[in-house]
């Protein structure tokens, strides 16, 4: 794993967990710790579920107006903290830190294709 880890504080934490189902979020702060997050509402598109484009945008300036960093994407789905073939094409896209969330409550950092800490603190 890599060195650097993404540093989320607990009650950041826990509000992204009480967030039920799939979802996405947009992890801002400084450095590598999370001090603000947007969720982003889902779409259906072709028989995808993906983050609304629009809103997608919206939850991005909020952040960067904010005066803080895009960090990475947060995104809880069914089954294990593990990126689908769909995820690692966002993934190569969007080239932040992705934590996924398994539905068994597991978090796990993602860079590229290389897995790095997360910790929850």
């Amino acid at each position: 794993m890599a060195q650097r880890a993404l540093t989320i504080p607990r009650p950041v934490a826990e509000a992204l967990s009480g967030v039920q189902g799939e979802f996405f979020a947009l992890l801002f702060g400084k450095g590598n710790e999370v001090v603000y997050f947007v969720t982003v509402p889902r779409a259906r598109v072709g028989g995808r579920t993906i983050a609304s484009p629009r809103e997608l945008v919206k939850a991005l300036e909020e952040g960067l107006w904010k005066g803080f960093e895009l960090l990475g994407v947060y995104h809880a789905h069914p089954g294990a903290a593990i990126p689908s073939p769909k995820d690692a094409l966002a993934m190569k896209a969007w080239s932040v830190m992705w934590v996924l969330r398994g539905s068994d409550g597991k978090l796990r950092g993602y860079k590229g294709w290389r897995e790095v800490r997360v910790e929850v603190q």
